[in-house]
């Protein structure tokens, strides 16, 4: 039994976002350029509230800052994963943030000056302030940035592996083919003239004619044609290189959002406060202190985090209409954060001018931010879960395939190294055992090879009959080993309804009990197969010795044949373990 999958702590959480800050995504241009609308809208606000001066004229100003930051991103992050050791990377990037936003703040300070749009040089802004905010906006767009890369980078990953499962299984495909042709040409360029200047030479035979000739036309024919064609079907199969087979048409299909969501999924407690925050505390320096800043800005976050918190978990599992859902989300986050800055301005905050305003479209905007992150958060994991399950089925008919592969090839064997190669035999011996063999025997010789080549076309053979394959291995070894054996009705209804696997499942009972037996000198074996899903699970416990050696014929096969197997040593024996596909 395996351990149930614990839950990630919060703890793991946090170190695996932390880790995530010092990819080289978290100091690409693309969150530079992302950053840029929060710069402007900072400038353009809370800086020309502060210092005065046009629009136009802030609006250069953020300009310049925004080449500070698209500069210095990218041109600090390659020197940093390029001579920095990686362990220091999520640390490296965080000071790099500092300094990028430091030297933002300097820049636009400097041009405020030069500019004359105002005489008072805010150090304490620029520095403090202006650093804080501006750093938390870009951790908060780094880490949404270096998810999205790492879900690229996953379906990247994916759609290649589906790919190369796609050529792998038109190979498989495309084998199984040029195994008909190879035998149909063989069939009919040597083994079928070949058959008929024997069938003439039986004629001879009959009336009155010398069998010698015709004898040694059966050993040769067996010699030369039966065996080197045995032989080439007993060979491992060798599919030819992935980048030798043409791609497989078709594409998977596009990937559709729910029409419903969990709601709770859309409320994003930590973010939210930690945005809001970042946004108030620049406005709450401005107007008092920068202590008075640190003691207010806090506590906003705190209360706007309790208050989406516990509406978080009120809406607990409940489903709502998606784009609804959106829609509910950016009022909501509206109402509570204007709420929550209702709250801190009773308790004694300092307040901007239209305060309240402001809450409200930062609220509306927090929403919007944490709406449309969801629907893409969805679209991304469905866009994951299709490839999977694309993965999945090629997965599926791959394994299919090769058991399919190696039925005919071991059907086809059995029928040219078995039942023709013992007609010719017997018919050998047969017109040797007879100085003139009679129309009798040539008939018979004639109903024999007639009866294998049939046997060959039609690829026919005995029905495989799981339970009765057990019956027999219990018989066989009755008075040297204990042979029991159970089959669940499900899975007894599987194998009837697939030959295929069916007469797979027989040969890894048959390798294993007898391993069992022969190498591990077992007393009792215990073989069980059951039913999950699409797969068959064959069990076979055994109390003999357990003995690794060099990998054979027989574990050949089970590769061959087996999604995956193994074998594992137990106390008092060894229990081997195979799944099959059923196809």
């Amino acid at each position: 039994m395996q351990p149930e999958a614990r839950a990630p702590s919060r703890s793991s959480g946090v170190r695996k976002a932390w880790r995530r800050l010092g990819v080289p995504s978290s100091t690409s241009a693309l969150v530079a350029w992302i950053y840029a609308p929060f710069g402007f809208l900072v400038a353009l606000t809370l800086d020309r509230v502060i210092f005065g001066g046009s629009p136009w004229a802030w609006l250069g100003i953020a300009g310049l800052g925004q080449l500070v930051i698209l500069v210095a991103l990218p041109s600090l992050g390659w020197l940093l994963h390029r001579f920095a050791s990686i362990r220091f990377w999520s640390l490296g990037t965080f000071f790099i943030f500092l300094l990028a936003t430091g030297a933002r703040g300097l820049v636009m300070d400097l041009t405020v000056t030069e500019l004359a749009v105002s005489s008072t040089v805010d150090w304490t802004h620029w520095l403090v302030s202006d650093v804080i905010t501006q750093t938390g906006f870009l951790l908060v767009i780094a880490y949404r940035v270096s998810v999205r890369k790492e879900h690229a980078n996953r379906m990247r990953m994916l759609e290649g592996e589906r790919r190369e499962l796609a050529r792998l299984d038109l190979g498989l495909s495309q084998k199984l083919i040029e195994l008909d042709d190879r035998l149909a040409i063989q069939m009919g360029l040597t083994v079928e003239p070949r058959l008929r200047d024997i069938d003439s030479e039986l004629h001879s035979v009959a009336a009155g004619g010398d069998p010698q000739h015709l004898i040694m036309s059966l050993q040769n024919f067996v010699d030369d044609d039966i065996r080197p064609m045995s032989r080439y079907l007993s060979e491992p199969v060798k599919l030819p290189p992935i980048t030798a087979i043409p791609a497989a048409k078709g594409e998977v299909e596009r990937t559709s959002l729910p029409p419903t969501v969990v709601f709770s999924k859309m409320i994003w407690p930590i973010p939210a406060a930690v945005i809001v925050g970042l946004f108030t505390f620049g406005q709450i320096e401005w107007l008092a202190t920068l202590l008075t800043a640190v003691i207010y800005t806090p506590l906003l976050g705190v209360i706007i985090w309790l208050m989406l918190q516990t509406a978080r978990r009120f809406a607990g599992e409940r489903q709502i209409r998606l784009w609804w859902g959106v829609l509910l989300t950016i009022v909501f986050n509206a109402a509570v954060v204007t709420i929550g800055a209702g709250i801190v301005v009773a308790l004694g905050s300092p307040t901007p001018p239209s305060a309240l305003v402001r809450s409200l479209i930062g609220g509306a905007l927090m929403g919007v931010l944490s709406g449309l992150a969801t629907v893409t958060s969805i679209h991304e994991i469905r866009g994951e879960e299709i490839l999977r399950r694309h993965i999945e089925a090629l997965s599926a008919a791959i394994n299919v395939s090769k058991q399919r592969l190696w039925v005919v090839r071991r059907r086809l064997g059995y029928a040219l190294h078995g039942s023709l190669q013992a007609a010719l035999y017997v018919a050998a011996m047969r017109l040797s055992d007879h100085r003139i063999p009679n129309d009798e025997v040539v008939r018979s010789i004639r109903a024999d090879i007639g009866a294998a080549v049939s046997k060959i076309k039609s690829g026919a053979t005995e029905s495989s009959d799981v339970l009765q394959a057990c019956h027999d291995l219990a018989s066989i070894w009755e008075g040297t080993c204990v042979v029991t054996w159970e089959v669940t009705p499900e899975a007894t209804e599987a194998l009837s309804a697939s030959p295929t696997a069916s007469e797979c499942a027989i040969e890894v009972v048959v390798e294993a009990v007898q391993n069992s037996i022969r190498h591990g000198k077992a007393a009792e074996v215990c073989v069980s197969i059951t039913l999950t899903g699409d797969k068959l699970t064959v069990n076979v416990l055994d109390n003999g010795t357990s003995k690794t050696g060099v990998a054979g014929l027989g574990s050949r096969m089970m590769d061959e044949l087996c999604v995956h197997w193994a074998r594992v040593p137990l106390g008092s024996g060894t229990q081997l373990s195979a799944e099959l596909m059923v196809g």
